[in-house]
């Protein structure tokens, strides 16, 4: 009868140790996805500031320097200087990040990648990016590096040119 007090103490001792240890688990992987979610938010409002100090900086084809932007470039050098590797092709966006549909316009948030048309409107092939800075009921404000103006903050819900091109949109999941 002693044995099978001990086996069943030390039975329950096993099981609610393991139970505790899976809560921590638990605990510790929702904190972790907190603590990357937060500081995904920390690195999109850290590269969108140092964007806006780049406006004004004239565009170059296949530029991702100081010397000149494209726009696949602008976004990659705003977000390397905070460690993380964006590429410098506007195509590639639309691998990163998870899908929003596009009839979500009115869902959008800062750090969301807009993806459009090239200058052929035609053409059903992404051309180019753009960063979404804020959103809110009445615009959608967008930064990004184009032919005529450098790099600028535009307008979304205003343009008449890029709504017209909007390919797909794309939000940075984890950085």
């Amino acid at each position: 009868m002693r044995i099978i007090t001990i086996i069943l103490c030390i039975s329950v001792s096993i099981s609610a140790k393991s139970q505790l240890n899976s809560i921590s688990n638990a605990s510790f992987i929702i904190m972790r996805q907190i603590s990357q979610k937060s500081n995904s938010t920390q690195v999109i409002d850290s590269a969108l500031n140092f964007g806006k100090k780049l406006i004004g900086h004239r565009y170059k084809y296949g530029g991702s320097s100081l010397s000149g932007f494209d726009c696949s470039g602008f976004i990659s050098y705003i977000f390397r200087k905070y460690g993380c590797t964006f590429p410098h092709s506007s195509r590639a966006y639309s691998q990163i990040g998870e899908t929003i549909s596009k009839d979500s316009i009115k869902t959008l948030r800062k750090g969301d990648i807009l993806l459009f048309k090239g200058l052929n409107s035609k053409s059903t092939r992404i051309g180019h990016v753009s960063i979404v800075v804020e959103a809110n009921e009445s615009q959608i404000l967008m930064l990004h590096s184009c032919c005529d103006k450098g790099v600028a903050i535009e307008n979304y819900t205003t343009s008449e040119y890029y709504p017209k091109r909007l390919i797909a949109i794309r939000r940075i999941t984890a950085l």
